[in-house]
Protein backbone atom coordinates (compact mmCIF):
# COMPACT_ATOMS: atom_id res chain seq x y z
CA UNK A 1 0.00 0.00 0.00
CA UNK A 2 0.82 3.10 -0.81
CA UNK A 3 0.38 7.03 0.65
CA UNK A 4 -0.49 9.72 -1.40
CA UNK A 5 -1.72 13.05 -0.08
CA UNK A 6 -2.09 11.16 2.82
CA UNK A 7 -4.55 8.99 1.81
CA UNK A 8 -3.91 5.30 2.09
CA UNK A 9 -4.32 4.21 -2.24
CA UNK A 10 -5.33 0.00 -2.27
CA UNK A 11 -7.83 -0.06 0.55
CA UNK A 12 -11.64 -0.89 0.29
CA UNK A 13 -13.96 2.45 0.65
CA UNK A 14 -15.98 1.90 3.52
CA UNK A 15 -19.67 1.27 2.53
CA UNK A 16 -20.89 3.90 4.77
CA UNK A 17 -18.69 6.02 2.99
CA UNK A 18 -20.90 5.29 -0.24
CA UNK A 19 -24.44 6.03 1.52
CA UNK A 20 -22.89 8.82 2.41
CA UNK A 21 -22.26 10.29 -1.34
CA UNK A 22 -25.11 8.47 -2.73
CA UNK A 23 -27.47 10.54 -0.24
CA UNK A 24 -25.43 13.69 -0.60
CA UNK A 25 -25.93 13.14 -3.99
CA UNK A 26 -30.06 12.70 -3.89
CA UNK A 27 -29.97 15.41 -1.65
CA UNK A 28 -28.53 17.98 -4.17
CA UNK A 29 -30.91 17.12 -7.20
CA UNK A 30 -33.99 17.52 -4.70
CA UNK A 31 -32.99 20.94 -3.33
CA UNK A 32 -31.64 21.61 -7.02
CA UNK A 33 -35.39 20.52 -8.09
CA UNK A 34 -36.99 22.34 -5.45
CA UNK A 35 -35.46 25.44 -6.61
CA UNK A 36 -35.70 25.23 -10.02
CA UNK A 37 -40.00 24.89 -9.13
CA UNK A 38 -39.72 27.92 -6.95
CA UNK A 39 -38.29 30.20 -9.95
CA UNK A 40 -40.40 28.84 -12.36
CA UNK A 41 -43.53 29.91 -10.35
CA UNK A 42 -41.84 33.40 -9.49
CA UNK A 43 -41.24 33.91 -12.99
CA UNK A 44 -45.06 33.31 -13.94
CA UNK A 45 -46.06 35.78 -11.13
CA UNK A 46 -43.60 38.36 -12.19
CA UNK A 47 -44.74 37.60 -15.95
CA UNK A 48 -48.40 38.11 -14.93
CA UNK A 49 -47.98 41.43 -12.53
CA UNK A 50 -46.56 42.93 -15.75
CA UNK A 51 -49.56 42.22 -17.61
CA UNK A 52 -51.35 45.10 -19.92
CA UNK A 53 -54.32 46.94 -17.64
CA UNK A 54 -57.70 45.09 -17.86
CA UNK A 55 -58.40 48.10 -20.49
CA UNK A 56 -56.27 46.94 -22.99
CA UNK A 57 -56.69 42.81 -22.78
CA UNK A 58 -59.30 40.99 -25.42
CA UNK A 59 -61.32 38.63 -23.16
CA UNK A 60 -60.48 35.34 -23.81
CA UNK A 61 -62.99 32.73 -22.43
CA UNK A 62 -61.53 29.39 -20.87
CA UNK A 63 -64.44 26.43 -21.21
CA UNK A 64 -63.70 25.13 -17.79
CA UNK A 65 -65.84 25.04 -14.09
CA UNK A 66 -64.10 26.56 -10.78
CA UNK A 67 -64.21 22.76 -9.94
CA UNK A 68 -61.86 21.81 -12.54
CA UNK A 69 -59.38 24.90 -11.75
CA UNK A 70 -59.52 23.80 -7.49
CA UNK A 71 -59.41 19.81 -8.64
CA UNK A 72 -56.12 20.60 -10.54
CA UNK A 73 -54.14 20.99 -7.37
CA UNK A 74 -55.26 17.40 -6.17
CA UNK A 75 -52.57 15.21 -5.69
CA UNK A 76 -50.15 18.29 -5.82
CA UNK A 77 -48.31 20.66 -3.76
CA UNK A 78 -49.92 24.22 -3.73
CA UNK A 79 -46.24 24.78 -5.93
CA UNK A 80 -47.02 22.52 -8.61
CA UNK A 81 -50.79 23.63 -8.24
CA UNK A 82 -49.71 27.18 -9.30
CA UNK A 83 -48.07 26.10 -11.89
CA UNK A 84 -51.23 24.51 -13.41
CA UNK A 85 -53.64 27.07 -13.07
CA UNK A 86 -51.18 29.54 -14.24
CA UNK A 87 -52.21 29.21 -18.10
CA UNK A 88 -56.37 29.94 -17.35
CA UNK A 89 -55.36 33.27 -14.55
CA UNK A 90 -56.24 35.81 -16.77
CA UNK A 91 -58.96 34.25 -18.62
CA UNK A 92 -62.97 34.64 -18.39
CA UNK A 93 -65.25 31.97 -17.28
CA UNK A 94 -68.77 31.66 -17.27
CA UNK A 95 -70.37 30.40 -13.61
CA UNK A 96 -73.96 30.40 -13.27
CA UNK A 97 -75.81 28.73 -9.72
CA UNK A 98 -78.16 30.33 -7.46
CA UNK A 99 -77.35 33.44 -5.71
CA UNK A 100 -76.01 33.28 -2.07
CA UNK A 101 -75.03 36.33 -0.45
CA UNK A 102 -73.98 39.51 -1.28
CA UNK A 103 -71.06 41.48 0.36
CA UNK A 104 -71.33 45.38 0.52
CA UNK A 105 -69.22 47.41 -1.41
CA UNK A 106 -65.63 48.06 -0.04
CA UNK A 107 -62.73 50.06 -0.48
CA UNK A 108 -60.24 46.91 -1.95
CA UNK A 109 -57.52 49.37 -3.05
CA UNK A 110 -56.16 49.94 -6.38
CA UNK A 111 -55.66 46.59 -7.96
CA UNK A 112 -53.91 46.35 -11.52
CA UNK A 113 -56.46 44.11 -13.07
CA UNK A 114 -59.96 45.83 -11.20
CA UNK A 115 -61.68 48.61 -13.01
CA UNK A 116 -62.86 49.90 -9.37
CA UNK A 117 -61.56 50.50 -6.06
CA UNK A 118 -64.92 49.36 -4.91
CA UNK A 119 -66.46 46.55 -5.15
CA UNK A 120 -69.26 44.08 -3.82
CA UNK A 121 -68.78 40.14 -3.71
CA UNK A 122 -71.21 37.47 -4.17
CA UNK A 123 -71.45 33.90 -3.25
CA UNK A 124 -72.93 31.20 -4.80
CA UNK A 125 -75.84 29.56 -2.36
CA UNK A 126 -75.78 25.66 -1.48
CA UNK A 127 -78.19 23.42 0.74
CA UNK A 128 -78.08 20.50 2.49
CA UNK A 129 -75.79 18.05 3.33
CA UNK A 130 -75.06 16.93 -0.33
CA UNK A 131 -73.35 20.42 -0.40
CA UNK A 132 -71.55 20.59 2.68
CA UNK A 133 -68.31 20.27 1.47
CA UNK A 134 -69.02 23.78 -0.41
CA UNK A 135 -68.50 25.86 2.63
CA UNK A 136 -64.85 25.10 1.76
CA UNK A 137 -64.90 25.68 -2.56
CA UNK A 138 -66.27 28.81 -2.97
CA UNK A 139 -66.54 31.16 -5.97
CA UNK A 140 -65.92 34.66 -4.88
CA UNK A 141 -67.35 36.70 -7.68
CA UNK A 142 -66.10 40.08 -7.30
CA UNK A 143 -68.07 43.01 -8.96
CA UNK A 144 -67.26 46.90 -9.65
CA UNK A 145 -69.54 49.24 -7.72
CA UNK A 146 -71.55 49.56 -10.97
CA UNK A 147 -72.97 46.20 -10.62
CA UNK A 148 -73.97 46.81 -6.56
CA UNK A 149 -77.73 48.47 -7.13
CA UNK A 150 -78.61 45.79 -9.48
CA UNK A 151 -76.45 43.04 -7.10
CA UNK A 152 -78.55 44.79 -4.42
CA UNK A 153 -82.36 43.73 -5.81
CA UNK A 154 -81.72 40.03 -6.24
CA UNK A 155 -83.28 37.42 -4.23
CA UNK A 156 -81.44 34.34 -2.37
CA UNK A 157 -81.51 31.25 -4.56
CA UNK A 158 -82.22 33.05 -8.01
CA UNK A 159 -80.14 31.11 -10.35
CA UNK A 160 -78.00 33.76 -12.09
CA UNK A 161 -74.92 33.54 -14.53
CA UNK A 162 -71.89 35.48 -14.67
CA UNK A 163 -68.87 35.97 -16.05
CA UNK A 164 -65.79 36.80 -14.77
CA UNK A 165 -61.74 37.08 -14.66
CA UNK A 166 -59.87 34.73 -12.92
CA UNK A 167 -57.36 36.35 -10.80
CA UNK A 168 -56.86 33.60 -7.94
CA UNK A 169 -57.26 30.03 -8.00
CA UNK A 170 -56.47 27.69 -5.14
CA UNK A 171 -57.12 24.26 -3.67
CA UNK A 172 -60.63 25.93 -1.70
CA UNK A 173 -61.49 28.92 -3.61
CA UNK A 174 -62.10 30.95 -7.36
CA UNK A 175 -61.80 34.51 -7.22
CA UNK A 176 -63.17 36.15 -10.32
CA UNK A 177 -63.31 40.36 -10.36
CA UNK A 178 -64.60 42.33 -12.92
CA UNK A 179 -67.72 40.48 -13.23
CA UNK A 180 -70.71 41.09 -14.81
CA UNK A 181 -74.12 39.64 -14.43
CA UNK A 182 -75.44 38.57 -17.74
CA UNK A 183 -78.78 36.42 -17.07
CA UNK A 184 -80.93 35.94 -14.46
CA UNK A 185 -83.37 32.95 -14.20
Amino acid sequence: MSVIAGLVVGWPIPFITIMALVIFSIATLFVGLVLWTVSAVLSIKHQLSRAAPIEFQERVFVNVTPEFLMGLYKDHTNVQGELLVAPYVNKWIKVSGPFGNLRPLSNTGKRKWAKSEYTSTVKFAYHGIADAYHWMNDVYMHFNEDWFGRLNVVQINKNISVEGQIIEVNRTNVELWNCELVDLD
